[in-house]
């Protein structure tokens, strides 16, 4: 009956939402939390929508580090081969470790996202474990970057 009366009024019908803020969930016609206030108050199907564009990002961001550390692998095994440019290898060695260390936390930030994204399209609500999970792996993801920023 209210969902028919504010669809009547030209309002937003009563859905299942949950605040990005609070993490309040309830079946309201609101777009801001009743609780906290703020205009994050989403939809399921809002939700759902970010989840298949966090899907696409993480296949984006996984396939496209995953084929630079093919490329720069392959690069480095042929270098290896030469003896001039393997001595320069050994010497820098720490460096490639860095930088396979930045491509494999990239890699799994991009699988992360793929997760979550699937979570959040199969059942309509943001997960806040995967979402800490993912502010993790963003601060692994700054501090190797700031290793190798220091080692070159």
């Amino acid at each position: 009956m209210m969902q028919q009366q504010a669809m009547a009024a030209g309002g937003p019908a009563a859905e299942a939402r949950q605040c990005f803020g609070c993490n309040f969930e309830a079946v309201s016609a609101e777009t801001a939390c009743p609780r906290c206030g703020k205009k994050a108050f989403f939809t399921a199907g809002n939700i759902k929508t970010r989840g298949i564009i966090l899907v696409a990002l993480g296949l984006f961001i996984a396939g496209l580090i995953g084929a630079v550390s093919v490329v720069v692998g392959l690069i480095v095994l042929n270098a290896a081969n030469d003896p001039s440019k393997s001595r320069k290898l050994a010497e820098d060695g720490h460096i490639l470790l860095a930088a396979a260390g930045l491509f494999a936390v990239l890699i799994l930030f991009g699988f992360h996202m793929i997760v979550s994204g699937g979570w959040m399209i199969a059942f309509g609500k943001r997960n806040r474990a995967t979402v800490w999970v993912m502010w993790a792996l963003l601060a692994l993801i700054l501090m190797a970057g700031g290793f190798i920023s220091m080692w070159t």
